[in-house]
């Protein structure tokens, strides 16, 4: 479930839906283990490497906006 940073209520929403329904967010434990197991992991890794090495990834990766905010309410207890 997602919900609106700052949304208390939507989250006491999404926390009662996940733990009311937990069979609907179970998911297999060995297609979690194989989605990130280490070595699937190292693989994706390398691949990403060898991509970075061709220049098929040339440029900067846009952040998604969500780090502004993240930052923002961040700043905002310091």
């Amino acid at each position: 479930e997602v919900t609106a940073v700052g949304d208390h209520n939507a989250l006491a929403q999404a926390i009662i839906q996940i733990l009311s329904n937990k069979k609907q967010y179970q998911r297999d434990s060995k297609l979690i283990g194989a989605t990130f197991s280490p070595q699937q992991t190292a693989e994706a890794y390398v691949q990403l490497f060898q991509k970075l090495q061709r220049g098929r990834l040339v440029g900067k990766t846009a952040e998604p906006a969500a780090y502004n905010q993240l930052r923002a309410m961040r700043d905002s207890y310091k």
